[in-house]
């Protein structure tokens, strides 16, 4: 029989103690910061936001010796993004892979990446939207380049490509307003 799927997370909380949660709303993830900073896998460089946290929680625990909580909470992520698409994101800090699923998803990882400020992640999570955009028909191109630019919050030359990916789908293969 196959194992049930464990988050990569729970199954090195098993081994390893975790040092740090995360809470989104009700939601309560127990992670290890070393995973969070650094990433897992050799493509991965960690989340610069993660850096950013820890540091100011040293700085601020080296400053007053009082016990200070050892968690990060978030009341809400950015729009669109779930706790599904914060786990997606996690297994990506700590295994360096990411499930592609459908292309609005990915726009969702693309965010939350760019929220989190996870280079690589960003960057392959956008290679994957630009590459989704250049295969689907016109229609779902469209739906996902809005979809991308409501989402709010992603560099401006993450929605110049996406602009540029539509751009040379209609160029190459004509738009259908029946698509």
């Amino acid at each position: 029989p196959e194992e049930p799927w464990v988050a990569p997370w729970v199954r090195r909380g098993e081994k390893v103690q975790p040092d740090w949660t995360i809470y989104i709303g009700a939601s309560e993830f127990a992670v290890h910061r070393v995973f969070l900073a650094a990433g897992a896998a050799d493509n991965s460089k960690g989340s610069e936001f993660f850096r950013r946290v820890f540091k100011a929680s040293a700085s601020a625990a080296a400053a007053a010796p009082t016990a200070l909580p050892q968690c990060t909470r978030f009341s809400n992520l950015p729009h669109g993004c779930g706790c599904d698409c914060f786990q997606t994101v996690l297994t990506y800090l700590y295994d360096g892979e990411w499930a592609r699923g459908s292309a609005c998803e990915a726009v969702c990882v693309l965010r939350l990446a760019s929220h989190l400020m996870i280079g690589d992640l960003q960057a392959e999570s956008l290679d994957y939207v630009c590459s989704q955009l250049q295969h689907d028909c016109g229609s779902q191109a469209l739906q996902i380049l809005l979809q991308l630019i409501t989402v709010g919050g992603l560099p401006e030359d993450l929605v110049q490509r996406a602009v540029a990916a539509v751009g040379v789908r209609i160029h190459t293969r004509g738009y259908d307003a029946a698509d």
